[in-house]
Order: structure tokens, then sequence, then C-alpha cells
């Protein structure tokens, strides 16, 4: 599903932006160190090689916020926490291999013609004097029709590297149920309230995915 933004006429799938004139306030861009990483491994399984990429641009170790990140990616992906960013993808990537490995069988033609490929990306989207916001987006195949995009946004506290949640934007999740109601495309709004089996014109519930910070407004995402 896809809509189109209030706060401007590009079409964005899957989520909606709210203005928000408390969280983030006009003020010049500070300086912050940024690290660029692309890390990419391939094996050939099967008959064919299996792809891992990852590409990052984040703020630089050392930074309050810049560690902060890093212990978070290493929490994603399940481990020991570490500063040096290749040697956790080199871990997923090694993980990721072996996982296909054991799911391939002798007499699984397809699966032995379509390697798996994992295509993931994070990204800064905002820096403000206070704040830092990143995209975590990506493309993931395991055989099939088609593979699992994702595509969501977290911001973190840059004066003590917090990863921000819906407490930090609004006391009540369910004062935002009217502003989703206005913004959100009807289309999307009537897919949210099936999926929550809600009555026919109830306002949709905040999704569980945490907001982020994306210029001067707070983006909220959908995953259906």
């Amino acid at each position: 599903c896809s809509n189109k933004s209030k706060t401007d006429d590009t079409e964005t799938p899957g989520q909606d932006s709210l203005q928000t004139d408390s969280v983030i306030a006009e003020q010049p861009k500070s300086e912050l160190q940024i690290e660029v990483i692309h890390f990419r491994d391939s094996v050939k399984i099967a008959k064919e090689y299996s792809i891992y990429d990852v590409k990052l641009r984040i703020p630089a170790a050392g930074s309050v916020v810049g560690d902060s990140i890093r212990r978070h990616i290493c929490q994603l992906l399940n481990y020991d926490v570490t500063m040096d960013m290749r040697k956790v993808f080199a871990k997923a990537a090694k993980r990721y291999f072996s996982k296909q490995r054991e799911e391939i069988t002798e007499d699984d033609e397809w699966a032995r013609e379509h390697p798996w490929e994992i295509d993931y990306e994070i990204n800064i989207d905002t820096i403000t004097p206070h704040y830092v916001s990143l995209i975590f987006s990506g493309y993931d195949y395991r055989g099939g029709a088609h593979g699992m995009p994702w595509n969501y946004g977290i911001t973190f506290m840059k004066s003590n590297g917090h990863a921000m949640t819906w407490n930090d934007f609004i006391t009540n999740k369910e004062l935002v149920r009217p502003f989703i109601s206005e913004y959100l495309d009807q289309d999307i709004i009537e897919n949210v309230t099936e999926y929550c089996n809600l009555p026919e014109g109830s306002d949709p519930p905040a999704p569980s995915l945490d907001p982020w910070l994306h210029g001067d407004t707070v983006v909220i995402n959908y995953t259906i």
C-alpha cells in the first residue's frame, strides 16, 4: 500500500507524517563525525552465490550517540557488543550462509538455483542539535516468489544515546489516533482497522513500531 503525506506530494509506501512543533525546533545543524562502512560477502552455495551486503552511514564511534547506535545494532543481530561493525556483520553473514546450507536438500532444485540474498542499509535520515534519526531498510530473499522488504526509523538522543520510543513523543498513544485518521491515507486506514478487527469508521490504533523524527515531522510506520 502507498499514500501521500500531508507534508509533501511524494508517495511514501506504508507511512505518513505528522507535523510536530515541540520535539524539534528550527536550529542550525550541529557537527557530527560520520562514518561510512560497506561490508559485502558472498559464498557459492549449491549452484549459485549467496550474497550478504550491508551499507552503513552512521555517526562515528567514540561519540555517545555513535557508540549507542553500535550497541543497538549488536543487540538487533544478537551479538556481543563491539564497536567494530565489520566484525559484527562478518559473523552475521557467516550465520546467514550456514542457515542456507542447512535448509538446502539435494533434491530441492529450486533452492539450489535460487540463492539467498540480503541487502541491508542503515543510513542517517535527520540530524539536529539534539537528535539523530536513522533509517533501517533492506530486502531479504530466502527462496520463493519474492523476498521480504523492511523499512523503519529510530531516533537517538545525542546527549545520552537513548533510542526514543512512543513514550518520548507522547504520554498516551491513544491520543494520537484522531490525528492518524486525519493524516493517514484512507486505504491504509481501512487496511489497519480490518487487520485489527475494528468496527468500520474506527480511528486506527497507533502502530507498534516507534515513530522517528524526519526533518520537522514525526513519522509513523505501519507494517501489515
